[in-house]
């Protein structure tokens, strides 16, 4: 159940993701064509390749979160974000190239092209094995964007930018029940109203924004409050950090400019209200107070 998380929640067991991947890579061998990787696909969707990259490799600052939590993060930081890339990236690069080896009709891979591979080389055994690596592996990444949210918003409430009634807990478990019920009513009502390419424009147009914001907030840190003490400090100068965020800001300045309309009215939106809720809570906060 959802309403039992504990305050730090894992994705399913690594071996339920990883085992269907290999299993499926290693049969695919035999049929790979390694020509077929060097084909060029006419008229690429470049602005959907892209936001399909970011919506799959997301998430990496949310690390950030717990730094003053972890022992030791100079050193358990970097070695914890090496481990966790290749954890994600190796299997991605696996079943690219395991699939487009085998299969060149590359406008047929869609949502559940993957299994289809596995049943037409596998049978229904590799077919059954590889479907419930990807339902575990969705449900692993949902629960944990769900708990991500959830105490988000808490933390956000212990700090007064949103109203205390998100700090309640469930009876029995630590569990902060309100924002989980807030998060997965705004997941089901934008599943149920909106198409999913939609969605996907949408989270990567805020999350853009966010990782601009992040990162100016970094840099600027860094002129202003050089000496301030912090869980973990990026060995690199002011320069050498400016340098290195160059290439993702460039990419979310284009995420945000190859945006739709309609997306961007509706980030617009939804920006707005955060801005309006806020503002209602900081004047009834202060009406109590006078």
């Amino acid at each position: 159940s959802l309403l039992a998380l504990p305050p730090m929640s894992s994705s399913s067991p690594p071996s339920q993701v990883f085992l269907p991947v290999v299993l499926l890579s290693i049969r695919c061998v035999p049929s790979v064509k390694p020509a077929a990787w060097l084909d060029t696909l006419p008229n690429p969707d470049l602005v959907g390749w892209f936001n399909l990259a970011l919506w799959n490799l997301n998430g990496w600052d949310a690390v950030s979160l717990i730094a003053a939590e972890v022992h030791d993060p100079s050193t358990t930081y970097p070695r914890a974000i090496l481990l966790a890339q290749g954890f994600v990236i190796i299997p991605y690069i696996m079943m690219v190239f395991a699939s487009t080896g085998v299969d060149q009709r590359y406008r047929r891979f869609f949502n559940g092209h993957y299994n289809r591979i596995a049943m037409k080389l596998g049978g229904s055994v590799l077919g059954s094995v590889f479907a419930l690596g990807a339902a575990c592996a969705v449900t692993g990444n949902f629960i944990a964007d769900m708990t991500l949210t959830s105490y988000q918003m808490v933390g956000m409430a212990r700090e007064g930018m949103l109203p205390s009634l998100l700090l309640k807990k469930l009876l029995g478990f630590e569990t902060p029940y309100i924002p989980l019920v807030l998060a997965f009513t705004a997941i089901q009502v934008l599943s149920l109203r909106v198409p999913f390419a939609e969605i996907l424009a949408l989270d990567n147009l805020l999350y853009a924004g966010q990782l601009l914001l992040e990162i100016a907030a970094l840099i600027t840190l860094r002129i202003k409050q050089p000496d301030l003490v912090r869980p973990y400090c990026i060995p690199l100068s002011t320069f050498g950090i400016a340098l290195i965020m160059l290439p993702p800001a460039t990419f979310c300045f284009y995420i945000m400019l190859t945006s739709s309309d309609s997306v961007i009215l509706l980030a617009m939106l939804m920006s707005f209200s955060g801005l309006v809720i806020y503002w209602v809570q900081e004047r009834f906060r202060h009406g109590q107070h006078s």
